[in-house]
């Protein structure tokens, strides 16, 4: 006796390619966008977004919009992405490892008091921050003069103004 034949049909596709970007600048405390840009060859889809922000933090997602993440320390940070197809195909982890930046303190001194008639203050910059890169600081003053009004200061740690006695 001879059975009769079963024929089953399979889809076969090929691996998606997992991938995505993460927006500027990567300071603490402060969202971070991550955009998803992986693939699937087509007609293939994405189902799942396994996403692992290197923080402790997962998110399971089901659709590949923008999302945002905080990070509640400074230093190098690995995020992962492996995408999923509705065939339980997965993808290799896309890995991205960057660095989440400490906010500044911002501090400056200043004269306790501008003697006329040269009117002359001189401001000098103390900020910090805890990766002790103040080297690396740009700074904008905004200096306002009671009389002749607000006056943006140079890029510069120790900008100085000459006060008027009008």
């Amino acid at each position: 006796c001879i059975s009769p034949v079963a024929t089953k049909q399979i889809i076969i596709t090929e691996v998606p390619l997992a991938k995505f970007g993460i927006s500027n600048p990567l300071c603490l405390d402060k969202p971070i966008t991550f955009s998803d840009s992986s693939s699937v060859v087509a007609p293939g889809t994405i189902k799942y977004w396994y996403m692992d922000y290197g923080d402790g933090t997962k998110d399971t997602l089901l659709n590949n919009n923008n999302h945002l993440q905080t990070y509640a320390t400074s230093g190098s940070q690995t995020a992962t992405l492996i995408i999923e197809t509705p065939g339980g195909c997965t993808s290799l982890p896309f890995n991205k490892t960057f660095v989440i930046h400490p906010t500044p303190v911002v501090d400056f001194n200043m004269p306790a008091g501008v003697c006329l008639p040269s009117g002359l203050a001189q401001f000098t910059d103390i900020s910090t921050i805890t990766d002790g890169n103040q080297g690396s600081f740009n700074w904008l003053w905004k200096l306002v003069e009671r009389f002749s009004g607000e006056r943006r200061g140079p890029i510069i740690d120790k900008p100085s103004t000459r006060y008027g006695s009008n």
